[in-house]
């Protein structure tokens, strides 16, 4: 695992790129960004592969969290700290 997120003091391990993802939508937490604003920012604005692997990454980065990606009404408010 390459970094922690902080989930209600719990810490929970992640991959640099979950963990950059989580940092990246904690930095904007009332603003939705599109699959290629999350490219640009975590991956690289040249990045040129399927934008759908956001969705896999956001999906393990919920997961982790103990969230049911199934269910976007239970997606609730987290807390990423830097640690990694």
């Amino acid at each position: 695992m390459g970094a922690r997120a902080d989930d209600a003091g719990r810490g929970v391990a992640h991959t640099r790129t979950g963990f950059d993802l989580l940092a990246a939508l904690a930095r904007r937490p009332r603003e939705a960004m599109s699959r290629r604003r999350l490219i640009d920012v975590v991956w690289d604005p040249a990045w040129g592969g399927d934008e759908h692997v956001v969705n896999a990454h956001v999906a393990h980065a919920r997961r982790k969290l103990g969230d049911d990606p199934a269910s976007p009404a239970a997606w609730r408010p987290f807390a990423a700290s830097i640690a990694g």
